[in-house]
């Protein structure tokens, strides 16, 4: 419930300041594989992603991957990575 409010008060406040959404996806909660979901981002070329994941493994799994696909917007998320030490450690932050 949490991700998805957060989801609809970010959906409004792009639409009440013209930002279009390009990308809408929801994932189970033990899904690690975002691939898919980076090419398609990265084909379209996105300005930015914002990232509603689970802290830890979904969170790392997903920037892990975004850097081995060479994804380069700018990404946003709810949670911070710096309390994820695994990633803040392979990330060097």
């Amino acid at each position: 419930q949490y991700f998805v409010s957060i989801g609809a008060a970010l959906k409004a406040q792009l639409r009440d300041n013209g930002i279009e959404l390009a990308i809408e996806k929801s994932f189970s909660s033990d899904e690690q594989n975002f691939r898919t979901l980076i090419a398609n981002l990265k084909q379209i070329e996105v300005d930015a992603v914002v990232v509603f994941l689970m802290q830890g493994g979904q969170l790392h799994a997903f920037y892990k991957q975004w850097r081995e696909l060479g994804g380069n917007a700018k990404l946003f998320s709810s949670n911070a990575i710096l309390y994820d030490t695994a990633l803040s450690k392979e990330l060097a932050l």
